[in-house]
């Protein structure tokens, strides 16, 4: 098996949200903040497990954002 997260802090795109890519056996996640990606390679598992298993290396990484932060971000600024 093998188990990788990427933390990527330069400003992304991204809204607060998370997706599994099959295709690549990641999933991508951000904060508002960070984009983290964890890559999975798991042989005999199941998709399921895969998931479940970037779930848990995403966790440690994610912060809660309150909603006036959330705004601030939407609108093109700053955390305050």
């Amino acid at each position: 098996m093998r188990a990788i997260v990427n933390v990527d802090s330069s400003p992304q795109p991204y809204q607060i949200a998370a997706s599994w890519f099959p295709s690549y056996q990641w999933l991508q996640a951000t904060d508002g903040l960070r984009l983290i990606t964890p890559s999975v390679v798991w042989s005999r598992s199941k998709q399921k497990q895969d998931i479940a298993l970037a779930q848990a290396m995403i966790r440690p990484y994610l912060t809660t954002l309150i909603r006036k932060q959330v705004d601030a971000l939407v609108n093109g600024g700053s955390i305050p």
